[in-house]
C-alpha cells in the first residue's frame, strides 16, 4: 500500500486581489504552495503528492522548486470540487487499496 496527497491549487486568485493567485503569494521568501508541499512531503512517507492546477497557469514553473515525488496535474476545473475530480482521474499509479 502506498500513501499520496492531493494539493488543491487551481485557484485564480481574483478576490485575493494580488495580481497573482494566492497559492504564489510569498510568505518569508517562499510561496505559499511550496511550503504546503515542504510540509507534507516531511510528514508523510508519501509515494507522490500531486498538485492540481490550472491549465493555464504560468507560474508554477518558475515559483515552485521541483522535488522527488512531485507531480503536477494541469486539469483544474471551474471548482474546486471539479478541480479534485479532474485530478483523481488524472492520477497515475495508485492502486486500488492505496490512500
Amino acid at each position: 500500500m502506498s500513501y499520496f496527497a492531493l494539493v488543491a491549487a487551481a485557484g485564480n486568485g481574483f478576490r485575493f486581489g494580488a495580481g497573482l493567485p494566492k497559492q504564489y503569494a510569498q510568505l518569508h521568501g517562499k510561496p505559499v504552495l511550496q511550503y504546503s508541499i515542504e510540509r507534507l512531503a516531511s510528514g508523510f512517507a508519501l509515494a507522490t503528492t500531486y498538485v492540481v492546477i490550472a491549465p493555464d497557469d504560468h507560474w508554477f514553473d518558475d515559483a515552485i522548486v521541483d522535488q522527488r515525488g512531485l507531480a503536477v496535474l494541469r486539469c483544474g476545473g471551474a471548482t474546486r470540487g471539479a478541480s479534485i475530480r479532474n485530478a483523481l482521474d488524472a492520477m497515475s499509479g495508485v492502486a486500488p487499496d492505496d490512500w
